[in-house]
């Protein structure tokens, strides 16, 4: 962590890494120089960057260290930790208002390449991947299959378990109830990844990262945030911070929509970390890297309780019981 205004920090992005690396640094270096104009205070400054056909580099200002989510997990009680989510979630409402304010220009930047579009394929594919390496997750637990053998367990053969193992009509009903009404959502300018992780204190709270930035519901990106397992919040502290968002942004959808829209969000996201945790804590306990398995099934589980919570909240209350166990 750095004092000096004008300390850069090195941002690379590789072929090897991601075959995208070139369309991503195109986003992220247009997004941060739209940023500077219309929300200079809460991002970092843009120095520069650089393309080649073998890498690209993009110069930005060194915002610090300190995320919000090392705040979240030093704060003494629920009280610290309700008021940094607070803070964190006026960022996000100062954000969304100047993505509606300046909507054509992030629109346009959002979609001049084919990716990260929340399309009710995607949704939809994710969810069999998030599912499938669920039931993966399930069966190594129950000794019915051996780590090495679900860590090699590739997309095709992961989708088509989901698709065998998970009843037909959840998934139409997850279709249905769970994406359709996301993907008929009012659209907003989205971050598409507003974690306590992306969130670094320098005088203010600054959001970084913004290469998968989308267009969608509002509620993607406050369900993201809310929905942190570092927040530690209650269902009921999850609805105050809803309504609290609801009222800064002035949202032109009837509350009973938006909030049911919420839980929609929540699960979709909750779903999607579902597959992600239980996908590394496969590769740990292939790896037999003990301790890092346990910490990623305990988060898989956070996760899932979470989805849980937002099928049993909104209309799909009935598929909270389809979903697979750990």
């Amino acid at each position: 962590m750095t004092d000096d205004p004008t300390a850069v920090i090195v941002k690379w992005y590789l072929p090897e890494l991601d075959r995208f690396y070139d369309a991503r640094y195109r986003r992220e270096e247009k997004m941060l120089w739209l940023l500077n104009r219309w929300l200079p205070e809460r991002v970092p400054q843009l120095y520069g960057g650089l393309i080649t056909a073998e890498f690209a580099v993009l110069l930005q200002q060194d915002v610090g260290e300190q995320t919000m989510a090392d705040s979240l997990a030093k704060a003494p009680d629920d009280v610290h930790r309700l008021d940094l989510a607070q803070q964190g979630l006026d960022l996000l409402a100062q954000f969304h208002r100047v993505g509606q304010e300046q909507y054509q220009a992030f629109y346009r930047t959002c979609y001049s390449v084919d990716l990260d579009r929340l399309t009710p394929g995607t949704y939809f594919r994710r969810a069999k991947i998030a599912l499938g390496r669920l039931l993966l997750l399930q069966a190594l637990l129950q000794d019915k299959l051996a780590a090495a053998q679900a860590a090699r367990a590739h997309l095709v053969f992961i989708e088509t378990m989901a698709t065998q193992r998970i009843k037909a009509v959840f998934l139409e009903q997850y279709r249905r109830r769970v994406i359709a009404p996301l993907v008929n959502a009012p659209r907003q300018i989205l971050h598409n990844a507003f974690s306590p992780f992306h969130l670094l204190w320098s005088e203010s709270w600054r959001l970084i990262d913004f290469e998968t930035m989308s267009v969608g519901a509002a509620q993607i990106d406050l369900a993201e945030f809310v929905g942190a397992p570092e927040l530690t919040l209650s269902p009921d502290q999850v609805l105050t911070l809803v309504e609290r968002y609801y009222e800064l942004t002035c949202n032109s959808e009837p509350w009973p929509i938006f909030v049911t829209n919420f839980y929609n969000a929540l699960a979709s996201r909750s779903l999607d970390y579902v597959g992600t945790t239980a996908y590394h804590c496969i590769k740990h306990m292939a790896d037999q890297a003990d301790d890092k398995a346990q910490r990623l099934l305990h988060r898989t589980r956070q996760y899932q309780a979470r989805l849980i919570e937002a099928l049993e909240h909104g209309e799909a209350t009935a598929l909270a019981a389809e979903i697979p166990r750990i």
